[in-house]
């Protein structure tokens, strides 16, 4: 399935909350000072949101061009350690 299933009352939400935005849209465009306001923030607002998730995907990247990678290790117990060294705490609670 190329898209996620939306129920029709979410739809209904965004088409609406959509319809609202827009009105208040037209009424700044009409220069009423409380419509500039609301329109200014709510686009701040997707501005700020649109720019963190640019951040994160540079971050990202960046990452993954300089850490190096991992392999995990597999126990004989079907276990995964991060590193060869790493002792998993079953076999060192019977030593006595």
């Amino acid at each position: 399935m190329l898209l996620p299933q939306y129920s029709l009352r979410a739809s209904l939400i965004a088409v609406s909350s959509c319809a609202v935005f827009f009105l208040i849209l037209g009424q700044a465009y009409r220069q009423q000072p409380w419509a500039i306001v609301v329109s200014v923030g709510v686009i701040s607002l997707a501005v700020i949101l649109l720019f963190h998730g640019i951040t994160y995907l540079l971050a990202m990247g960046f990452s993954s061009l300089v850490s190096a990678q991992q392999t995990p290790a597999r126990t004989s117990r079907g276990g995964v350690q991060s590193t060869p060294d790493e002792q998993s705490p079953s076999s060192t609670s019977g030593a006595s």
